[in-house]
């Protein structure tokens, strides 16, 4: 079975790099080398042996030496190498020239199409050193002759069987958690991080997160509190706190990697940043940021930010996954970004920002960046992050990981990705590429208003400039730059019926599957263009079910799955196609009645879309206090709008932050009680016992247990079924009654006889307290396991125990246990359980 290609060149050098790499650190330290000749030996290897026929055979061959110049791109590889491949039928051929990677490997994948024995054989033909793209730097063997060589032929043996790949990991059916275990690849399909607040790594989609799997019921597995939430109450009677809705948003950014939560200390100050469990809740720790960032205001920043300017405080903005693979190191390394204003720069557009980076598992500053400027900040193929920016005339690209310079100029150090600890660093160091495009006649502002940039095509970068002073009707210019090179492919010019020069980057909708949109209030309606064109797609029809759907923005959208999603003032999400703009769906959350001045609830914030879901709450920009009851969060099918679950919700009225999905987590804060609330699937604890444990034959015993929520935040609780799961949360985690009725769950009861044979008992249901029972007649004597099975929900994970039985001659039981017996145990359970609610609604009442 082939590898795939991402791994082919993993296993290519790993196999290789052993021993190389270990003769590489002793090559490191030797002196500088007169011009000689010197000796090489050429060696080979084919795997798997054997193989099967029509399966790929991988061909690794190297010297015993790396070319001593090489230095990352630098310098000199060994060349003209060649393989001769020997058939079983006595044919042969000749693979290459090959030109070895750095570290002196030549590799390619081989597919044997006879039974046989094959051999292989590398040819080196000599070579005399030089350095290319770059100077000696007081390297060795500058000029010398290295000798020709010729390894040993290696055998392939080659099957007709073929070769069974490595089994694959089933997906757990029970509770995991991090970390994955690094053999099982598949369960790569349960991660899925959130690295930005308004979007994951689709440019400007808006909040998507394409690889993540997402909560499918209203269960919730904790909550905690950001700051003073709900009614103030006493002397100031139903008024609540501050929610932070206005300006300060709460719950940002949020990042969740690696089942972690990050967040910035919520309200002003606003210093420092927490790290949560996922799964828990857990504060894992909290890092004060406040010492970096004055020093370096101070320290930093003062050649180039006018004075007297106010110091500022860092705050978390992105996380970054980021791949970094070379010859010495392959895989992901975690950081945390933050980035703030310190200032007005140059032309009155750009501002000077301050850019720190941070260790993600343990929060620590590492190093920060000066001379930094603003941009559309995306991910590049390998999780770099990219910065855009724009100037009348030039397009620039900024690249976190040509910004930090390796380890060592030279050797291997230059294969080695080690952030310099505590350094300052020249942020203008990272700039890819600054190229100079044309300029605009009679526009004067010039910003990126979005970037369909993602990591499975090419990117474009779209701007927009209008005239600093316009004038009603507002004529304004729209750019198309290719987002790799900075070349202008398109440019279009557009008009609005508004008065105000800075209205068009209010309005501008998310940018995503080679389609950026517009929202034009006036009509109600969205436009689409071609992100390569700029050619004009479609316009919808108007959003006129409710007037108040004026208020919609562009940044309450997003796209995923050929689906633009709007989330209307109005009280309504709306989903168009995104190449025709046909509309193939609305949802309306209702009537409010008395509550709310528009007629219904308003959503406010971008629609959050992961694993076929749409997730949007209701909220607004500044809510009066009191606020406004029956706001809902609703969960809906993105396919046709139906809906899936909602609770009562007050979400963040942002474009920013307040919302994330990430491993089967949703996490979003509750302005109605200032709680982070996380909803997914919960674990759960299954109890079982029987009685008599030893019976007569003939006798029936009695079975029963339990089903438990063990999520942190109703721990003990019964596990309820999934219809009325929104009633039952509601109840234990907002102050709502006790529902009248709650369904249980199915569990499935067996009984295995020491003979071996797998009896099925039946199944049965949890009544709301989580209890089952069952009566069950032993059909033989012998001993049994009777095994009490809960396979789980959209709201749990499974959950399985067992007991044993014991079954005697009517002799052999003697006296026995009475029926009343029985029926006292089975009371005691019952109560028990009872006991278990009583407490659990005290504690919510509380």
């Amino acid at each position: 079975m082939p590898i795939k290609g991402h791994d082919k060149s993993k296993l290519f050098l790993t196999s290789a790099l052993t021993a190389i790499l270990t003769l590489a650190m002793l090559m490191l330290s030797a002196p500088n080398v007169k011009a000689a000749d010197v000796d090489t030996y050429a060696f080979i290897n084919v795997t798997p042996n054997p193989v099967g026929q029509g399966q790929s055979a991988f061909v690794i061959a190297w010297l015993d030496w790396y070319p001593p110049t090489a230095a990352g791109a630098q310098g000199d590889r060994w060349r003209n190498i060649t393989i001769t491949v020997w058939k079983p039928d006595g044919s042969s051929e000749t693979m290459g020239p090959f030109t070895s990677d750095p570290v002196g490997i030549v590799y390619f994948e081989y597919t044997p199409t006879q039974v046989g024995t094959y051999q292989f054989q590398m040819h080196f033909p000599g070579q005399v050193l030089q350095l290319l793209n770059g100077s000696s730097m007081g390297l060795p063997y500058v000029g010398s002759y290295f000798k020709p060589s010729t390894s040993s032929k290696a055998t392939l043996t080659v099957q007709a069987e073929p070769l069974q790949p490595w089994p694959a990991a089933e997906l757990p059916t029970g509770y995991w958690e991090r970390p994955i275990y690094g053999e099982n690849r598949e369960w790569g399909v349960l991660g899925g991080a959130w690295l930005f607040a308004n979007s994951n790594n689709e440019g400007g989609a808006g909040r998507v997160n394409l690889y993540a799997k997402a909560p499918a019921t209203a269960h919730i597995v904790w909550t905690k509190e950001v700051g003073f939430g709900g009614i103030a109450g006493g002397e100031l009677g139903d008024v609540g706190y501050y929610t932070g809705e206005t300006y300060e948003q709460r719950f940002l950014p949020p990042v969740i990697m690696q089942g972690r939560i990050y967040y910035n200390t919520p309200d002003p100050p606003r210093y420092g940043f927490y790290c949560v469990d996922l799964r828990t809740g857990e504060t894992i720790w909290w890092r004060n940021s406040t010492g970096y960032n004055l020093t370096a205001a101070r320290a930093g920043y003062g050649n180039i930010v006018p004075a007297p300017y106010t110091p500022f405080y860092i705050q978390i903005a992105a996380g970054q996954l980021y791949d970094y693979e070379s010859p010495n190191q392959h895989g992901v390394i975690p950081y945390l970004w933050g980035w703030g204003t310190t200032g007005w720069r140059g032309e009155g557009i750009y501002y000077t920002q301050a850019y720190e980076l941070f260790d993600a598992v343990t929060g620590n500053w590492i190093l920060r960046f000066v001379n930094a400027l603003t941009g559309t900040t995306v991910f590049g193929p390998k999780g770099e992050l990219l910065v855009y920016m724009l100037g009348p005339s030039w397009v620039a690209m900024w690249n976190s990981s040509k910004a930090i310079p390796p380890g060592e100029p030279v050797g291997s150090g230059a294969w080695q990705w080690r952030p310099p600890l505590g350094a300052t660093l020249d942020w203008r160091n990272g700039i890819q590429w600054n190229v100079t495009v044309p300029a605009l006649p009679g526009q004067t502002l010039v910003k990126i208003h979005r970037t369909d940039f993602r990591i499975d095509k090419d990117g474009v970068i779209i701007a927009y400039a209008v005239p600093a002073n316009a004038t009603f009707p507002v004529p304004f210019t729209e750019v198309g730059y290719n987002a790799l090179t900075g070349e202008r492919i398109w440019v279009k010019t557009r008009e609005r019926n508004i008065a105000a020069a800075n209205y068009p980057i209010l309005w501008y909708g998310p940018a995503g599957e080679g389609v950026y949109t517009f929202y034009a209030r006036e009509t109600l309606r969205w436009y689409a263009y071609d992100v390569f064109t700029g050619d004009q797609l479609w316009v919808s029809e108007p959003q006129d079910d409710s007037a108040w759907n004026m208020y919609t923005y562009g940044g309450m959208a997003s796209i995923a799955n050929g689906k633009l999603v709007v989330a209307a003032f109005g009280g309504y999400v709306y989903a168009y196609d995104i190449k025709t703009g046909h509309r193939l769906w609305k949802y309306y959350v209702g009537p409010s009645g008395l509550e709310t001045t528009s007629g219904s609830w308003p959503f406010y914030q971008p629609p959050t879309i992961a694993d076929g879901k749409v997730y949007v709450a209701s909220g607004e920009h500044s809510p009066n206090n009191p606020m406004w009851r029956g706001g809902k969060l609703v969960c809906l099918n993105l396919a046709d709008g139906k809906l899936l679950w909602n609770i009562s919700f007050f979400g963040v009225g942002s474009t920013r932050g307040g919302t994330a999905v990430a491993e089967g987590y949703l996490v979003a804060l509750n302005e109605y009680d200032s709680r982070i609330y996380c909803f997914g699937k919960g674990p759960t604890s299954t109890t079982i016992s029987a009685s008599p444990k030893v019976a007569a034959t003939g006798s029936t015993i009695l079975i029963e247990g339990r089903v438990a929520d063990e999520s942190p935040g109703a721990k003990g609780a019964p596990v309820v079924a999934d219809e009325d799961m929104t009633s039952w949360m509601e109840f234990l985690y907002m102050q709502k009654p006790c529902p009248s009725t709650i369904r249980g769950v199915a569990v499935t009861l067996k009984a295995l006889g020491s003979n071996g044979k797998t009896i099925e008992i039946g199944a049965v249901t949890t009544d709301m307290n989580g209890v089952f029972k069952k009566l069950w007649t032993p059909p033989a004597e012998g001993e049994y396991t009777i095994v009490a099975t809960f396979e789980g929900s959209e709201s749990y994970w499974s959950s399985y125990t067992e007991t044993a039985v014991g079954v005697v001659s009517a002799a052999a039981a003697g006296a026995g246990v009475s029926s009343t017996d029985v029926y006292i145990v089975a009371a005691a359970i019952i109560i028990a359980a009872v006991i278990i609610a009583i407490a659990i609604l005290k504690r919510k009442q509380k």
